[in-house]
């Protein structure tokens, strides 16, 4: 499918160990040029104590001018955290929670 592939199971230590290129960048053999990356705003938004399904009293900084990926495992509450916490809150912001609201 479209999905990638799984380097290395176990701890840290392992897939450190594991001389894939995930390994690589983990023992900072390789890295990503500086000149690549998005500087970002420096602006950030900052969620505190969001809670609800499995968010547990969680704190988060989203770095805003910069692409952003919000990933874990399943149930880990990735939905919980955009889609009923982050968005409602940027849509009443912006939209007043009205019919102009604009889709994730």
């Amino acid at each position: 499918m479209n999905g990638g592939e799984v380097v290395a199971i176990g701890e840290l230590g392992t897939i450190r160990n594991s001389n894939s290129l995930t390994s690589k960048y983990l023992n900072g053999e390789i890295k990503i040029e500086n000149s690549r990356l998005r500087k970002g705003t420096g602006k950030k938004i900052q969620l505190k104590g969001a809670s609800g399904n499995n968010l547990k009293n969680v704190d988060v900084d989203f770095p805003l001018g910069k692409l952003i990926c919000i990933t874990g495992v399943s149930g880990s509450g990735k939905s919980s955290l955009i889609s009923d916490t982050l968005y409602p809150i940027l849509n009443k912001h912006f939209y007043n929670g009205g019919s102009n609201t604009a889709h994730i």
